[in-house]
């Protein structure tokens, strides 16, 4: 293989991914690591749309819709009853999560708007763009071996 793609839906890996493709990529000839990007600004102002706010940061309406659509079984959650923490959204500029939310939940938006409908759109937004990003990668390569 002459690229291995990394894919890794948990944003706290994003820059220790990053640091491994770099040395990799500077330190070995072939193959090349490429680290693929899951959230972009399409897939936030697609997020946005369908939340009415901005994109939870963890552990929020995004993430919750998601947990719902792939495991509707273990994914219980009922608005009525959780209370909505209010979280700022640069949260991990300035310490760590538990430091700012008891529950996990990371999210501006004043609203629980939870569902697996927009779950499903969401995670579809993110396949699409690793599909796209890794199909210009490998475009690329075809074109640079001509």
């Amino acid at each position: 293989s002459e690229k291995i793609f990394l894919l890794s839906f948990h944003g706290g890996n994003k820059h220790i991914l990053r640091v491994f493709e770099s040395d990799w990529n500077y330190s070995n000839n072939k193959p090349k690591v490429c680290v693929v990007e899951f959230s972009t600004s399409i897939t936030d102002i697609l997020e946005e749309n369908l939340l009415g706010g901005i994109v939870d940061s963890h552990a929020g309406n995004g993430e919750i819709s998601i947990g719902q659509f792939l495991f509707p079984s273990d994914v219980k959650f009922n608005k009525k009853n959780k209370k909505k923490e209010i979280i700022l959204t640069n949260v991990f500029k300035m310490g760590k999560t538990i430091e700012y939310s008891t529950t996990g939940i990371i999210d501006a938006n004043p609203k629980w708007i939870v569902s697996s409908k927009i779950g499903e759109k969401i995670l579809n937004a993110y396949v699409d763009q690793c599909i796209n990003f890794i199909n210009k990668q490998l475009s690329q390569q075809r074109r640079s071996k001509r």
